[in-house]
């Protein structure tokens, strides 16, 4: 599921809202994650014994810090300096829990670079502290998780609260809600609705059944026997990928510093330059650009003529008219959402100045040549907001640009994914390699329509398990195929449709192919072959609510 932390749960008295937050914690701990669980209706052991039941590991409660907000009025007799593991705090004095919680932070903060919290319940806090008091917490912690990047869940009792402050009021403190209810019998597709809220541009109602799984493949589904197809076409095109040369201007003992602060801060970026009306393009010193071109173009331009931009010192206060002026064409053709991108330029340079030296390059020094794990740089890239789309289409574009210019040398390749973006779900819809069982979102698709918010999601996530596929069949990296897809795809979707002749798609990786392979490849990829549904050939490319993701 989709969202941004923190996450706030209502649910009633018969759906499994306690199940929901035990799947967090349990995921949290078999990622390597440290988890506080603040409990304020049962004793740590309890919720120890609980949450241990669940875990195949037991070594993997070595991460579960328990701060007992219970037991010192309830339960007196129990409160004992157990372990490092466990902390008690008075529920009565919000200021306790706050001091109670942050020395648990600090410990898992020494241990793990990622951490969850769960607070269960909300309303227990509420009913037994003087309501202001916890307000004024929420006011506190709510804002420091997100800063610190706590993934926190806070369980709520549906109409547990009455009066000012209710449920309708705490919604204004959190960027997700669920909202669970008990709909009927329990059966493995229905029984509980879920209202998500704060996540998409409209809430969207789920059906979950009694495992608290949601059906996908009833709006899309990888299609098994199409991967298999499309695998070996992949692997004859014999792809060789080449540096890009970024920069070719910086040389020296300090071109590798300025080439990964450069393109760590453009990646940072990277997501639609498009608006409605107005596409991101134009002639750049004789040569056409589009898009993600453009904006890399005039990055490349603008750093020649002064060294000192795309330096985390220099970007920390930069100001919205000066990166306007970096992006915009010599036409005046200007990107969308240039207050967003210039914010996400000062955002990522204060904190690698914070915690990184003032230097991306240290960043990646400290993930010591590792993509994956709690050290890793997938994990580092998260704490910044430019990065912390839950599918890293940045992070992984930016690990895949940062290993062609020969910067990065991952120890864990295998940890590379996709950069999943319009591109590359329009053309495994358009290939069959991702189908669409809904019949009412096909025709809005063959109508031009924009998919919602969830269906984006579910799309980009089948995307990328398709992805894998081909790549596990293929033998070849995920990397290289999202190249292939992403570079001619895209020059496949500047033309009408259905494609004809097909070999007429070619792009800059025409010199890296074996060409005679290349008219089958592009074939298949805009669903062309006799085996493909042509009622997908003319699909243009899919869109759906605004993101920064992609």
């Amino acid at each position: 599921m989709p969202g941004h932390y923190p996450f706030l749960v209502i649910h009633d008295i018969d759906s499994p809202g306690l199940a929901v937050a035990a799947r967090l914690v349990q995921a949290g701990l078999r990622a390597g994650e440290a988890v506080i669980y603040l409990s304020f209706s049962r004793p740590y052991d309890t919720i120890r014994r609980q949450i241990g039941r669940v875990m195949a590991d037991p070594d993997l409660l070595r991460n579960l810090w328990i701060l007992d907000c219970y037991s010192l009025v309830y339960m007196p007799e129990v409160v004992k300096p157990w372990d490092d593991h466990v902390r008690f705090a008075d529920p009565r004095d919000p200021s306790d829990v706050y001091a109670q919680y942050m020395t648990a932070l600090k410990a898992c903060r020494a241990t793990c670079d990622s951490v969850r919290s769960v607070y269960e319940t909300l309303s227990d806090f509420i009913k037994i502290a003087d309501a202001d008091l916890v307000m004024h917490y929420l006011r506190r912690v709510v804002v420091l998780e997100e800063t610190r990047h706590v993934r926190s869940l806070y369980l709520f009792w549906d109409e547990a609260i009455q009066g000012t402050i209710d449920q309708k009021y705490l919604r204004w403190f959190f960027s997700t809600t669920l909202v669970m209810r008990r709909t009927g019998p329990m059966t493995a597709a229905t029984g509980i609705s879920m209202t998500v809220g704060r996540v998409f541009r409209d809430s969207v109602e789920l059906q979950w059944g009694a495992d608290l799984r949601y059906d996908e493949a009833g709006l899309f589904q990888v299609c098994r026997a199409r991967v298999s197809a499309f695998a070996p076409l992949v692997a004859r095109l014999g792809y060789a990928p080449v540096p890009y040369g970024f920069l070719p201007g910086f040389q020296g003992p300090d071109r590798a510093r300025h080439v990964v602060n450069f393109l760590f801060f453009m990646v940072a970026i990277d997501h639609d330059t498009h608006r409605p009306a107005v596409r991101y393009e134009a002639d750049l010193d004789g040569q056409f650009h589009h898009g993600s071109d453009l904006l890399y173009a005039l990055g490349q331009r603008a750093k020649a003529a002064d060294p000192s931009l795309f330096l985390p010192d220099r970007f920390a206060s930069f100001g919205d008219a000066e990166v306007a002026a970096i992006l915009t064409a010599p036409d005046g053709c200007a990107p969308a959402d240039l207050p967003g991108r210039a914010q996400l330029f000062r955002a990522c340079a204060r904190r690698l100045i914070d915690h990184h030296g003032g230097d991306a390059a240290a960043l990646l020094d400290s993930a010591h040549g590792r993509l994956g794990g709690p050290g890793g740089l997938f994990a580092l890239l998260r704490q910044f907001g430019a990065y912390e789309d839950p599918l890293g289409k940045k992070a992984n574009l930016l690990v895949k640009i940062l290993m062609r210019e020969d910067l990065f040398h991952p120890l864990d390749p295998e940890a590379i994914d996709s950069a999943i973006d319009p591109v590359l779900m329009t053309m495994a819809l358009r290939s069959g390699l991702v189908v669409c069982k809904d019949a009412s979102v096909a025709t809005g698709l063959a109508a031009g329509a924009q998919l919602d918010g969830y269906q984006i999601a579910v799309l980009r996530d089948l995307t990328r398990d398709a992805m894998r596929a081909v790549s596990e069949q293929s033998g070849v990296s995920l990397d290289r195929i999202d190249d292939l897809l992403w570079s001619y795809g895209r020059k496949a979707l500047r033309l009408a449709t259905p494609l004809d002749p097909e070999a007429a798609v070619h792009s800059e990786l025409d010199s890296n192919v074996d060409l005679t392979e290349l008219t089958h490849f592009v074939t298949f990829l805009n669903g062309l072959d006799e085996a493909a549904d042509p009622a997908w050939r003319n699909v243009r490319q899919v869109s759906g609510p605004f993101t920064r993701y992609y």
